[in-house]
């Protein structure tokens, strides 16, 4: 729940900028130059991106103030921008906790809580409490850091469920003996979900916070909020700054899709966008793009009425064993002037959507048998 306190921190921050519909959501895992590259962010980096939020404006929120706000669609600043760590590893105090400390800027920390204290590459409760009472909300991302939507084999559909919901009530319950914090938002471990366990963490009261890609706004499900990954090179500068001028995509409906595909391997993605007028129409056939790692996909339209279309939108190869997404992007300037920002004169900022896909390394025949990727 949104404080009156913070209501008006938020009211303050937009009588210096134009209000958003919308934030950036950063996630991160290691800040470290000696951990695995693609979940990694050097402390340099990490320094240097600090820096640039703050010299260009923009406003660090807590993750929890920018879900209500979104939630009960109350207008944010401008440039709004929340920074998540994903696991609990040691680099986060080391190297990213006194840097945010010292611009006395919030952030998330998403604790699975089994890896608390196991070996000096993760956190300890002491460090998690000291980042807690400078700013830092502390969140569940599980107990042991289990695949989500993997059924074992020698359980039923409701024994698996009611194992997913045992991990996060455990969780949960350590996060608050812990540290006091009581907060219902999950980040999915992997950024991995199904519609079944998404009906799961709502059924439980949960919003659900994942790793495909794209800002959080108005009537977007709370249930798979979107993030922009910062490791490897989608932190790099010009990526970040890119990511950071995105807007969500302006469709008419945001879809909950069935990311884990057991037999069709080549999925369709269908968006549905509102048009206001015939320029919208050309804008969208002429400039509207997914892609599929680097390729484009195919995309054909059917049109619902005079004042909508749907882009069905297909990779031209199956989708690879593990986790994939489709990602689209259109450009801003000419779709809505209202929204363009006056400064886009070189036509850089985009709407974006992202959907993640899962595909097991084998099924049976009978769907009964399935065999998982390795991490």
């Amino acid at each position: 729940m949104i404080t009156k306190l913070s209501f008006i921190i938020l009211s303050l921050l937009m009588l210096n900028s134009k209000a958003a519909e919308h934030a950036v959501i950063l996630q991160y895992h290691h800040i470290s130059d000696s951990t695995p590259a693609i979940t990694s962010t050097s402390p340099e980096l990490f320094l240097w991106q600090v820096n640039y939020l703050h010299e260009q404006g923009y406003q660090i929120l807590p993750l929890t103030k920018v879900i209500d706000a979104i939630q009960r669609k109350q207008q944010l600043p401008s440039k709004s921008v929340v920074l998540t760590f994903d696991d609990s590893y040691e680099s986060i105090y080391s190297n990213a906790y006194p840097i945010l400390k010292e611009k006395n800027w919030p952030f998330a920390i998403f604790i699975d809580t089994d890896g608390v204290g196991k070996n000096k590459m993760h956190l300890n409760w002491q460090q998690i409490r000291e980042m807690k009472a400078n700013g830092a909300e502390i969140l569940n991302h599980s107990h042991s850091h289990t695949h989500f939507v993997r059924q074992q084999s020698d359980e039923n559909k409701q024994q698996w469920l009611q194992r997913i919901r045992k991990e996060i009530n455990l969780a949960q319950s350590i996060i608050k003996r812990e540290t006091g914090s009581d907060d219902k938002i999950i980040a999915y471990p992997f950024g991995e979900y199904s519609l079944e366990i998404i009906d799961l963490i709502e059924s439980m009261g949960f919003v659900g916070v994942g790793q495909q890609s794209g800002p959080f706004g108005y009537n977007m499900p709370d249930s798979i909020v979107p993030r922009y990954p910062m490791g490897a090179y989608f932190g790099k500068p010009a990526s970040f700054m890119q990511k950071l001028n995105t807007l969500p995509m302006p469709l008419k409906n945001y879809p909950k899709v069935e990311p884990v595909q057991l037999q069709n391997f080549n999925p369709a993605l269908a968006l549905d966008f509102k048009l206001d007028n015939e320029g919208q129409k050309r804008k969208l056939l002429n400039q509207f793009q997914c892609y599929f790692g680097a390729n484009k996909t195919n995309i054909s339209w059917s049109e619902i009425d005079n004042k909508a279309l749907t882009a069905n939108v297909r990779a031209t190869n199956n989708i690879p064993i593990a986790r994939s997404r489709y990602n689209c992007t259109l450009p801003v300037k000419g779709f809505n002037p209202e929204v363009t920002p006056k400064e886009d004169v070189n036509n850089k900022t985009y709407y974006w959507y992202s959907q993640l896909w899962i595909r097991p390394k084998k099924v049976s025949a009978d769907y009964h048998e399935i065999h998982w990727y390795n991490e």
